[in-house]
């Protein structure tokens, strides 16, 4: 080999060893921006998570205010039927049972997220972060009947059809509120080690 070929294969060492660490720094910054982007993904996915948790537990405390004052129509029917009430006592029982189903039909009409009425028979679409999308199915408080007539068997009649209706309701937000926090605790370990990666690569 002569000198002037020896001096090239020199000067193409040198070269590489100057664009060697250049490319390593570079390509240690694209994986930290990759594991960057990938916690953004992770965070945003959480964000997600806990508008919906906020939406179904809006609806839960709703339906919460719901039961309790239909445990206290349930209340008022029983001991007006078990007692021999006078006619004044039973309008007084009457006009508590109305106040209570107006309230009722109040929660039940403006419970709303983000726009989403709570209380309208409709499919509401959850987050979707590697779970496939979620649904809730939302479901009508039905009305409850002998309350203008007074009719306290009706009414107990009635209580019980409502209640089942509430306590599927209860069932499907649960439903989801577990799936949704074990994608909420998924993706929190995901963020940390993601995290943990991008220390031990500074």
């Amino acid at each position: 080999m002569s000198t002037r070929q020896i001096n090239q294969v020199n000067k193409k060492r040198r070269d590489s060893d100057k664009l060697a660490p250049a490319t390593s720094c570079e390509l240690e910054l694209a994986y930290a921006d990759a594991l960057l982007d990938q916690v953004d993904t992770a965070q945003q996915h959480i964000r997600d998570i806990q508008s919906d948790i906020a939406l179904l537990q809006t609806m839960e405390n709703a339906l919460g205010l719901i039961s309790e004052n239909m445990a206290r129509v349930r209340r008022l029917a029983r001991d007006i039927q078990q007692t021999e009430a006078t006619h004044n006592e039973i309008s007084i029982v009457s006009d508590e049972i109305r106040n209570l189903m107006m309230i009722n039909m109040l929660i039940a009409e403006d419970t709303e997220f983000d726009g989403h009425f709570l209380f309208k028979d409709d499919v509401l679409s959850m987050c979707s972060c590697d779970i496939g999308t979620l649904t809730l199915t939302t479901a009508k408080i039905p009305e409850i009947s002998g309350v203008e007539t007074g009719d306290f068997q009706a009414m107990l009649d009635s209580l019980d059809n409502t209640a089942r209706t509430i306590n599927r309701q209860y069932q499907r937000i649960g439903t989801v509120m577990r799936t949704l926090l074990d994608t909420y605790r998924q993706l929190r370990c995901e963020i940390d080690l993601l995290m943990a990666a991008r220390i031990i690569n500074q």
